[in-house]
């Protein structure tokens, strides 16, 4: 079984989370965990509707903050995650540090995600989700549309073009959907 993304004209790392919400993911487990994340003040759920098209909404407020990439990674290990979600998690930054250390010249050591707490929210949140719903659809692969509309990032072409044997990922994806889709 797969899992497809119909991201042809983007998503964010929200409206991804929203969406396995949508299939089935529990939005009290995300909640939980994301709790113990101190730049976190609010999380909740709410139904929506856009151009007549109605979907759950995943909403986080959180105090932004830029963050080295192994700051980030050591706040994850201290959240007690499921070995799977850790390792996912922790792969979606990776590949997010990876492409700004290649956008930027640095090396990944000094890499600074400008807006950390809503990177590491939507690695965890996507990665207890997607975990959650393999174990209850044992679904194998991911796959997200293309479509190639505008102008990507260079760390977005990064990613789409460095790991295309495991997953294909669409050039219009916005930066961390892209990332996410592909972290693994």
């Amino acid at each position: 079984m797969t899992l497809y993304f119909d991201c042809s004209y983007g998503a964010s790392g929200d409206m991804l989370v929203g969406a396995l919400i949508d299939i089935g993911a529990d939005f009290e487990i995300i909640k939980e965990k994301l709790k113990n994340i101190p730049e976190v003040s609010e999380i909740s759920v709410e139904k929506v509707e856009k151009s007549g098209v109605f979907a759950t909404k995943f909403n986080v407020k959180f105090n932004s903050c830029r963050e080295e990439y192994l700051t980030l990674i050591g706040k994850i290990e201290k959240l007690n995650l499921e070995s799977g979600v850790e390792i996912l998690s922790k792969k979606i930054l990776e590949k997010l540090a990876i492409a700004e250390s290649h956008a930027h010249g640095v090396k990944i050591k000094d890499v600074h995600l400008h807006e950390a707490a809503d990177c590491i929210v939507d690695a965890i949140s996507f990665s207890i989700a997607v975990h959650e719903l393999k174990n209850k659809f044992n679904f194998k692969n991911i796959h997200c549309s293309t479509l190639g509309v505008g102008m990507t990032a260079p760390a977005t072409d990064y990613i789409i073009n460095s790991d295309q044997e495991n997953f294909r990922c669409g050039d219009n994806n916005t930066y961390r959907c892209c990332n996410s889709l592909c972290g693994g």
